[in-house]
């Protein structure tokens, strides 16, 4: 069996783990794994293995695979979800705690030299956290959150009882009464036809004036104009941003000249444990495939 793997750093510990298979950096017509990034995974990668049948990305997010093609060729397609969660979840507390704290403001005026405290700081206890996307990142996050004792909500597509860390969730049609009541709004649903700019200038006139939003989801799920006209209107008081549009950010966009506004480079998921977490999962999936078991984050069933 040929495996093909773009991933660099799993080549070694995949050879050692499994002495017996081929494992390739380079795309080949005789394999039957492909390991690789999402935005890998398109047709003119996979057409050039006739012989392929699993694909294993390295990512949460898919939207950048060719699924309908995947589909197509039958081939079964895992993901990496809930891989990330835990250092995405800290991401998102952290960019909270950047807002609450006022740590923009405080590196504006060191920078000016300035010595002079800030009244206006929020406890957490104080304010509802709202989720757009209740899945494991959303978990994660608000599992952290609970401890600063503030209330949290989402909202889901499919409706459910009750779900651990939240205290109310909202579906369907009552997206806007889920903005209404946030003080910070947190997007972490993937992007999909139904998802995209699903916060535009409409949702933003549904949330509190001086809200917050943070997105460590995709960044075509917020209407980026909006949000800037929402900035600069104060309508939102600060914007947590690690997904954009257009990546890299353009040196032109308005978002980086706003002080109100925290940019990190898409890099919310990244931690010193990924490597091996990620080993842990393909080597599982291998090993299931061999044994004709059940593989881990199947996506196209």
């Amino acid at each position: 069996m040929k495996i093909v793997c773009l991933k660099e750093y799993l080549i070694e510990p995949l050879k050692q783990f499994f002495p017996s298979l081929e494992i390739v950096n380079s795309i080949t017509e005789d394999a039957e794994i492909f390991i690789a990034e999402s935005k890998d995974c398109v047709k003119t990668n996979l057409s050039r293995m006739p012989r392929l049948k699993f694909v294993q990305t390295a990512r949460a997010g898919y939207d950048a695979a060719d699924i309908e093609y995947i589909r197509e060729r039958n081939l079964t397609f895992c993901n990496a979800k809930g891989l990330y969660s835990i250092p995405i979840a800290e991401d998102i507390v952290n960019k909270i705690l950047i807002y609450t704290t006022n740590t923009l403001k405080y590196l504006q005026q060191k920078n000016e030299k300035i010595y002079k405290p800030i009244q206006n700081r929020y406890c957490l206890s104080s304010l509802c956290i709202g989720f757009l996307g209740t899945g494991s990142i959303a978990s994660e996050a608000a599992k952290r959150l609970k401890s600063f004792d503030c209330k949290v909500i989402g909202y889901k597509r499919s409706k459910v009882n009750k779900l651990p860390y939240f205290d109310e969730l909202y579906y369907g049609d009552q997206l806007s009464e889920l903005l209404s009541k946030s003080d910070i709004v947190v997007v972490t649903l993937d992007l999909n036809p139904s998802t995209y700019h699903i916060i535009d200038e409409k949702s933003l006139n549904s949330m509190k004036k001086g809200a917050a939003i943070i997105n460590i989801a995709r960044g075509e799920v917020l209407d980026e104009n909006a949000i800037v006209n929402a900035l600069k209107s104060e309508k939102l008081s600060y914007a947590g941003l690690d997904v954009f549009e257009n990546e890299p950010l353009s040196f032109d966009s308005e978002l980086w000249r706003l002080k109100q506004v925290m940019i990190t480079p898409h890099a919310s998921g990244i931690c010193h444990e990924n490597h091996e977490k990620l080993f842990e999962l393909v080597k599982k999936n291998i090993t299931n495939y061999i044994n004709n078991k059940e593989l881990i984050n199947v996506v196209n069933r």
